[in-house]
């Protein structure tokens, strides 16, 4: 069969396309901000078909069909005349093994794991830096600015591959006395005016507050930027 025989071409298709519909699903639907090279999403999407394309020639199989070869897997589709609805299914798990891909990122499985794994061998770091690492688990932040100091709930951070940003829920600002709440539901802060994000307190793998050494339940509204 010759290198550039139009059976060839067939199957290389067949192989990799699965793939970067399953990475391109899961980016869209998992929300990924980050973008990625050509080499990672080339290397992701030869990952997935490496899946997809297994399933799909095991369930031919299981209802008795039979590939013995490469020209095979091309002829699959073209089994007394164009089999569109081979296609489809091959293009639906496809799409299916990128949105389990997508739940994962989601979910972030892949974080649950390492920090797992880094408990266990007493390993302390995180592929996105101290900003996603220290941010993971905040509760309540304080931000110094170019401007002032700014205390609140952390609501959302942008990853650390883009530009950072930082939106604080229920936000009070330092007046040089304490904190006098802003009246806002969220105040959104950029990269280039934070100087300093210090972390108050954080949230625990079963949703419990934690306080810094000597703080304890009794002055837990000292934490709070709602607080007077």
């Amino acid at each position: 069969m010759p290198a550039l025989s139009p059976e060839n071409v067939l199957l290389s298709l067949i192989v990799v396309a699965p793939g970067f519909i399953a990475v391109y699903t899961a980016i869209i639907i998992g929300g990924l901000e980050e973008s990625l090279s050509d080499g990672r999403l080339l290397g992701a999407s030869i990952a997935a078909a490496f899946i997809i394309d297994p399933l799909f020639f095991w369930g031919y199989t299981l209802f008795g069909g039979e590939i013995t070869d490469p020209t095979a897997a091309v002829r699959l589709f073209f089994e007394g005349g164009f089999r569109p609805e081979r296609v489809l299914i091959l293009a639906l798990l496809s799409v299916a093994v990128g949105v389990v891909g997508a739940v994962a990122v989601s979910g972030d499985f892949a974080y649950a794991a390492r920090e797992r794994l880094q408990r266990r061998f007493d390993v302390n770091s995180h592929p996105h830096q101290p900003w996603v690492g220290s941010l993971k688990t905040a509760n309540i932040v304080r931000v110094l600015t170019t401007e002032s100091w700014f205390q609140g709930y952390i609501a959302e951070w942008s990853e650390s591959g883009n530009e950072r940003q930082i939106a604080l829920g229920y936000p009070a600002e330092w007046d040089g006395d304490g904190w006098s709440k802003m009246g806002l539901t969220k105040i959104l802060l950029f990269e280039e005016d934070i100087e300093q994000i210090q972390v108050v307190n954080e949230v625990d793998s079963e949703g419990r507050r934690t306080h810094p050494a000597g703080d304890s339940e009794d002055n837990e509204a000292d934490d709070d930027p709602d607080s007077e």
